[in-house]
């Protein structure tokens, strides 16, 4: 896409989004990261963010590697729920 708030598709990482805080990229990088890469905009004057606002399913483990952030209550679904190590 063209104009002053871009967003580029890539097949290998570029770092698009640290020429303006108004561009982001989705890279299909198959080369160093092996993953399919979203990396939103810093339009909000902070870090990069990503926002999504319908439900969304993970059909595989889901890795955080850093905080998770909750305003709701997280609710267990079916099968055993570790915490702490324990299941709960």
């Amino acid at each position: 896409m063209s104009g002053s708030n871009s967003i580029r598709f890539t097949s290998s990482w570029s770092g698009f989004t640290s020429k303006s805080p108004l561009y982001a990229e989705i890279c299909n990088d198959t080369g160093i990261y092996k993953s399919l890469m979203i990396a939103g905009n810093r339009s909000g004057g902070y870090e990069r963010r990503v926002s999504m606002w319908d439900d969304v399913d993970v059909n595989g483990d889901l890795r955080v590697d850093s905080n998770i952030k909750v305003e709701g209550a997280i609710i267990p679904g079916v099968g055993e729920c570790e915490v702490n190590g324990n299941y709960v």
